[in-house]
């Protein structure tokens, strides 16, 4: 049970749903609820390589914790000694519950679990499922709504982020990650070295998603600006590997969705989020450069499957081309 501390250090909502769960089972079944919490020993090792990575360990602990109660309430099994006929059932009980793209996330899940404990065999059983993952682009924001966000942006830092995310492709976890370091500035204009470091929660998703990208002018002028202000505040240059949107992500979207309250901005299709940002990036570049492979690489896509559903118009677009269709 000390393990579950980790658990609870890293996800306390998570800790609390898995001790009313054994407690629940208790209640049930003495028997069973050992075994659950026998399972969540290989569990927790798993999800502790993930542990700066907040967002990652909270989606993989919350798939393995559904397919631990399912084998143990139904088969009362530990998860490590499970075959074909447990997995089976797990997952034509998981198809009548779960969308095709939730089916792919409980696939890699339970593959890498396998994997890193060392059940090949079972971990080939898992990837031989097959589910067709649904790409779909939610965005329908619009050049000019990005400007009037921006104008109502009030910290300079939540500034450059928005432009990062909306002109460079970035993730939001991607520009909280940069630091003074990973800015290359020449004649005419500046890049942004997008690295993984493992050490902090924000950067890279991992070592393939490192990757160079262009930012923009008006990008610049605000780098300058807070280089500026720090300077003034501490009377030297910031540290190569200080963060320059020294901000948690709570607290970045926070002051993203005040500003864009503060636009105005309503009655979107779509929530609007720092994510659709990053969407907004790929559709604008589809719209003006059209350069599929380009943006596979700048966006840090795996798959250009992925970046594909950047060539679908939005309805703003599709209007847009009827009215000048139409005269």
């Amino acid at each position: 049970m000390n393990q579950l501390e980790i658990i609870k250090k890293i996800h306390p909502n998570q800790y609390k749903r898995i001790m009313k769960t054994i407690a629940t089972l208790k209640n049930k079944n003495l028997h069973v609820a050992r075994i659950f919490t026998k399972n969540l020993i290989p569990i927790i090792g798993f999800i502790s390589r993930f542990h700066q990575r907040r967002n990652t360990s909270k989606s993989y602990l919350n798939v393995l914790v559904i397919f631990n109660s399912y084998i143990t309430v139904t088969f009362k099994k530990h998860i490590m000694e499970i075959g074909n006929r447990e997995l089976e059932a797990y997952f034509n009980y998981a198809k009548e519950k779960y969308s095709n793209n939730t089916l792919v996330l409980h696939r890699d899940v339970l593959r890498a679990f396998y994997r890193y404990n060392d059940k090949v065999e079972m971990a080939k059983k898992v990837g031989q499922w097959k589910f067709i993952k649904e790409h779909k682009f939610k965005v329908d924001l619009t050049y000019e709504e990005i400007m009037r966000i921006l104008e109502n942006v009030d910290d300079a830092r939540v500034r450059l982020a928005v432009l990062f995310i909306a002109f460079s492709g970035m993730r939001p976890s991607e520009a909280l990650g940069i630091c003074w370091g990973d800015i290359e500035e020449t004649e005419d204009m500046a890049l942004a070295n997008i690295k993984y470091r493992p050490s902090i929660k924000y950067g890279a998703k991992g070592k393939s998603g490192e990757r160079t990208v262009p930012i923009s002018k008006e990008a610049i002028i605000v780098l300058s600006y807070l280089k500026q202000k720090y300077i003034e505040k501490y009377h030297t240059l910031p540290s190569q590997g200080q963060r320059i949107i020294d901000l948690s992500y709570t607290m970045l979207r926070k002051k993203f969705l005040r500003a864009v309250n503060r636009a105005g901005i309503k009655n979107k299709q779509y929530p609007i989020t720092l994510h659709k940002l990053r969407h907004f990036f790929g559709h604008y570049w589809m719209d003006k450069v059209r350069d599929i492979v380009k943006l596979k690489e700048i966006m840090g896509h795996s798959d250009i499957k992925t970046t594909l559903i950047y060539t679908k118009p939005t309805k703003e677009e599709i209007i847009q081309k009827y009215k000048e269709l139409n005269g």
